[in-house]
């Protein structure tokens, strides 16, 4: 294969296991992706057949779990995301772990969620506290005593966009402000490296 073929071909796979997958339309489901990453990156997405975010309706989508998995690695996905911060929220964060932990040893892909990417620039920014804004009118059931976050986590009503994102840890020197100046989002996860080689910061 030429470079001229080469240059076609998606620099990275992107595969994302999306918690619904039944309804019969969707609208520019990258529409906002492609704002954060490169043109060159592909979306490999697959559903999990979520019914409803009921304990009982997450069990059930779980069956299809490692279908998905499968799927996305035949499709040589370069790193899996187990995609929906609520399903997240209902299993409890030591079996999503366990699972991203399983997902890489049985395919060799990465595995990561939403609230374990959260987790991580928590940790990178140093952030010790962190208000989560809902479209319920209270917390969704299970965030603070299943997701556990190592952080004083404190969950409110919705407030505009970016009025609140954190609060630093004491101390915080002149490198760390600086650092948690910086934009933070799918975008870092495919930051470019000298060689030119696409790679994510772990979260595990």
């Amino acid at each position: 294969m030429n470079d001229s073929t080469n240059n076609l071909l998606p620099r990275f796979r992107y595969g994302v296991i999306h918690p619904r997958g039944h309804e019969g339309v969707q609208r520019g489901p990258g529409y906002q992706f492609y704002r954060l990453v490169p043109l060159d990156v592909i979306e490999i997405s697959t559903g999990l057949g979520l019914e409803n975010y009921t304990p009982a309706g997450v069990e059930k989508a779980l069956g299809n779990y490692w279908s998905c998995v499968e799927m996305l690695a035949q499709e040589k996905a370069q790193v899996i995301i187990f995609g929906g911060a609520p399903v997240s929220a209902v299993l409890g964060r030591a079996r999503v772990i366990d699972l991203l932990r399983e997902t890489k040893a049985r395919t060799g892909v990465p595995a990561d969620a939403p609230l374990e990417a959260l987790i991580a620039a928590m940790k990178h920014l140093e952030l010790e506290r962190l208000a989560i804004g809902s479209r319920r009118s209270a917390p969704p059931v299970g965030v603070r005593r299943r997701v556990a976050l190592p952080a004083r986590v404190r969950a409110g009503r919705r407030r505009p966009a970016g009025s609140v994102v954190g609060r630093p840890a004491p101390g915080l020197d002149r490198r760390a402000r600086e650092r948690r100046q910086q934009p933070v989002g799918v975008a870092r996860a495919f930051r470019r490296e000298t060689n030119g080689r696409l790679t994510r910061p772990p979260c595990l």
